[in-house]
């Protein structure tokens, strides 16, 4: 994508890649593209990578902010990189909805910035279904969730009390959470087979919780 600030995108990158070849959605210059008012992204199909955007001055009115599907087609083996969320709210705190969401398998979120999110709904969320996800979640930045009245505003959430039995083998490790104070939880583990590890906490005062 080109440098400069886009307005109002919906984009949808459907594709599908191969192990040997990826197919890429790239900023021109990274940190110089940013999506504003009701941008949002869909990244639905096989081996996808997208790095280097910026979504601010916005929210998204309509699902997530990035969904790893398109309608009902998930995800699997892709990944989105060096990309920023920043203080992309409604101006209605009590909408609800998540900035990442995460569907199929083998899918990575790293090296991203997440900062400022004031709305009920979780920082990103991975959604289960009956085979394990495998996802991997790493070297990340979350920070400055302020207190939300309420449940609902975790940072991480991996499945969901219905889910709670199911398997979802995803790996959260070396992410930064800083004033992370949406509600009592920062990360909730709603799923089996997860993998914590040299994730670091700086000036919260809630918890992971674990099962």
């Amino acid at each position: 994508m080109k440098k400069g600030t886009w307005l109002d995108q919906k984009i949808v990158f459907q594709k599908n890649g191969t192990a040997e070849k990826y197919i890429y959605l790239l900023a021109e210059v990274e940190g110089e593209v940013f999506l504003t008012g009701t941008s949002s992204l869909r990244i639905a199909g096989d081996f996808l990578v997208v790095s280097g955007l910026i979504f601010k001055n916005g929210y998204s009115p309509a699902g997530g902010v990035i969904d790893f599907k398109n309608g009902s087609l998930e995800s699997n083996y892709c990944r989105l990189t060096n990309t920023s969320i920043i203080d992309y709210n409604p101006s209605n705190g009590m909408t609800d909805y998540k900035w990442i969401s995460l569907y199929g398998t083998h899918n990575r979120v790293d090296h991203c910035y997440l900062k400022g999110k004031t709305n009920i709904g979780t920082s990103l969320v991975v959604w289960l279904s009956t085979k394990p996800n495998y996802h991997q979640i790493d070297s990340n930045y979350f920070g400055y969730r302020p207190v939300f009245p309420g449940n609902g505003a975790e940072t991480i959430r991996i499945g969901t009390s219905d889910w709670s039995l199911y398997d979802s083998f995803t790996t959260v490790e070396y992410n930064y959470f800083e004033q992370c104070n949406g509600e009592i939880e920062i990360i909730s583990n709603k799923s089996c087979g997860n993998n914590f590890r040299f994730n670091t906490f700086g000036s919260t005062v809630n918890s992971v919780k674990i099962g």
